[in-house]
């Protein structure tokens, strides 16, 4: 009892000074050093952006810069999503969510920022900095939406991370279209095909119609193995900078091999009407789910085969 009387009080206390004057004083100090310090103390070398949607190797990619340069992973992500809801809503205009944007660059002082979330705002960006560079990468979506169902499925969410899902993929995102469907996602309360085809295909279309070609590098999570010699090249660096050995980062916390349990006729036809132009373009060998498997992208379907 007295161990945890202790331990309120403690909480009360801390509360108290976070939130009083000198607390703020002195984080105002500090921010405002920080701006000042860092281009001299640490100058920026270069100005890149790494996005894609989840699965596709952020974490990876940010690792890869992370022994010699100033690298970020989702950075401050619940209040970057807390703006990105709010100019979705209305409440935030683009004026001021640029503001944002900019004070958080000058806090962040990053050379590489990587973030799933940068596929929301990287137009913005690439017309707010001329000179920085993006980083794109891609999977196919075969084997991403049944890395995804696996992520969402076994890993826990945070409740801003559980805000930002409900607009991605949409008010219909558990409307299932095909028994199969239903019984395979139903449980788990997954948002359905339809939804994750649809935003696999309008974000990287949209990205690679509105990003600068000539200042956006395209790597497919196949070709991993080559990216640090194409990012070096890309960005002017050193190859040996780039850790290899980090290429593999937050890996699925096992496979339940939802894809499969999918009836194939129903899977494909929406595969083609959502991701079929790019696909065709950037994965042309990887048109269906049984062309992932014989790939080696995607695990093949437990004893009882595909549907």
């Amino acid at each position: 009892m007295r161990e945890r009387i202790e331990e309120k009080l403690k909480r009360r206390i801390l509360s108290h000074l976070r939130e009083g004057p000198l607390y703020r004083a002195s984080k105002g100090g500090y921010l405002a050093g920080k701006r000042l310090l860092d281009p001299i103390i640490r100058p920026r070398r270069f100005r890149c952006y790494g996005l894609g949607l989840g699965k596709s190797g952020t974490h990876s990619l940010a690792a890869l810069f992370g022994r010699e340069y100033h690298s970020a992973h989702e950075p401050y992500d619940k209040e970057l999503i807390g703006k990105l809801l709010e100019r979705e809503q209305g409440r935030l205009s683009r004026a001021a969510f640029r503001a944002y944007l900019r004070r958080r660059d000058r806090h962040l002082w990053l050379e590489i920022e990587v973030s799933t979330l940068l596929i929301h705002y990287a137009e913005d960006l690439a017309e707010m900095y001329p000179e920085a560079r993006f980083v794109l990468l891609m999977r196919d979506p075969f084997s991403w939406i049944n890395s995804s169902w696996n992520q969402l499925a076994l890993r826990d969410r945070a409740e801003w991370y559980r805000d930002l899902d409900a607009w991605r993929y949409g008010a219909d995102a558990r409307d299932y279209g095909d028994p199969s469907e239903a019984e395979a996602l139903g449980p788990h309360r997954l948002p359905g095909v339809r939804s994750h085809f649809r935003l696999w295909g309008d974000h990287y279309r949209r990205l690679r119609k509105n990003l600068p070609a000539e200042r956006t590098l395209l790597i497919r999570l196949l070709d991993w193995e080559a990216a640090p010699q194409r990012l070096a090249e890309f960005l002017t660096l050193p190859a040996e900078h780039l850790r290899m050995e980090e290429r593999e980062q937050y890996r699925a916390r096992g496979n339940l091999g939802l894809i499969h349990r999918i009836d194939g006729k129903y899977l494909h036809e929406l595969a083609e009407a959502y991701c079929g132009d790019l696909v065709r373009e950037w994965f042309p060998s990887i048109g269906s789910r049984e062309a992932a498997v014989a790939a080696g992208v995607l695990p093949p379907p437990e004893e009882g085969g595909s549907r």
